[in-house]
C-alpha cells in the first residue's frame, strides 16, 4: 500500500511538473503575443491600456507612444526606448529597467515599486505622484525630474543625478541618497527624510 501511493503521489508530480512552464524559461506564446501587441503599438493599431506585463522585450522603442494604463508589471525592458511616451498611471511594478531611456516621459501616477531603474534616464520626466516605493534608482539621470509628492520611500537612490529636479512634498522616508547630487534646498522641500541616508552618509533624524 506505500508503495502504490508513494508511486501515485510521484506520478501526479510528474504530471504538475510537465504542466508548469520550466523556472525562467520564456513561453512562445507569450512572446508571440508581446511581439505583436508592440507591433500594433508601433502602428499606432493600438494606445492606451495594453498587457506586457511579463514580457521579456529588452531594447524594445516604444518612444512616443501612448501607454496609458497599461501593465508592463514583472517585465524585462532593460535599455528599451521610452523617450517622450505616455505612460501616466501605467503599471511597472517590479520591471527590468535597467539603462531605459526614460526622458521627457510622463510617469505621472505610475508604479514603479520594486522596480529596476539603475542608470536609467529620467531628465526631464513627469513623475507627479508616482509610486516608487523599494525601487532601484542607483546612478539614475532625474536632472529637472518632476517628483512632486512622489512616493520614495526606501527608494535606493546612491549616486543619482537630481540636479534641477522638483522635490516638493516628496516622501523620502528611509531612502537611501548616498552620494547623491541634489541640493539641500531642493532636500527642504520634501515631506519627509525620516530615516533616509544624506548624500555625506549621514542619516536623517
Amino acid at each position: 500500500m506505500i508503495l502504490k501511493r508513494n508511486l501515485l503521489v510521484l506520478a501526479i508530480l510528474i504530471v504538475v511538473s510537465m504542466a508548469l512552464p520550466a523556472c525562467g524559461g520564456t513561453d512562445p506564446n507569450k512572446t508571440s503575443q508581446c511581439l505583436a501587441s508592440v507591433e500594433r503599438l508601433q502602428k499606432k493599431e493600438l494606445s492606451g491600456w495594453v498587457d506586457l506585463s511579463y514580457c521579456e522585450l529588452p531594447s524594445v522603442n516604444l518612444a512616443g507612444l501612448n501607454l496609458r494604463q497599461a501593465s508592463l508589471r514583472y517585465g524585462n525592458f532593460e535599455h528599451a526606448n521610452f523617450y517622450g511616451t505616455d505612460l501616466e498611471d501605467v503599471d511597472l511594478k517590479g520591471a527590468n529597467l535597467k539603462e531605459a531611456d526614460f526622458s521627457e516621459s510622463v510617469l505621472a501616477l505610475a508604479t514603479l515599486s520594486f522596480a529596476d531603474l539603475e542608470k536609467a534616464n529620467l531628465s526631464k520626466a513627469s513623475l507627479r505622484y508616482a509610486w516608487l516605493q523599494n525601487t532601484n534608482l542607483k546612478d539614475a539621470i532625474l536632472t529637472e525630474a518632476v517628483l512632486v509628492e512622489a512616493r520614495l520611500e526606501r527608494a535606493k537612490l546612491q549616486g543619482a543625478n537630481l540636479i534641477g529636479a522638483d522635490l516638493t512634498n516628496a516622501n523620502l522616508e528611509e531612502a537611501d541618497l548616498t552620494g547623491a547630487q541634489v541640493t539641500d534646498q531642493q532636500l527642504q522641500s520634501v515631506e519627509s527624510l525620516d530615516g533616509a541616508i544624506l548624500p555625506d552618509g549621514t542619516k536623517s533624524n
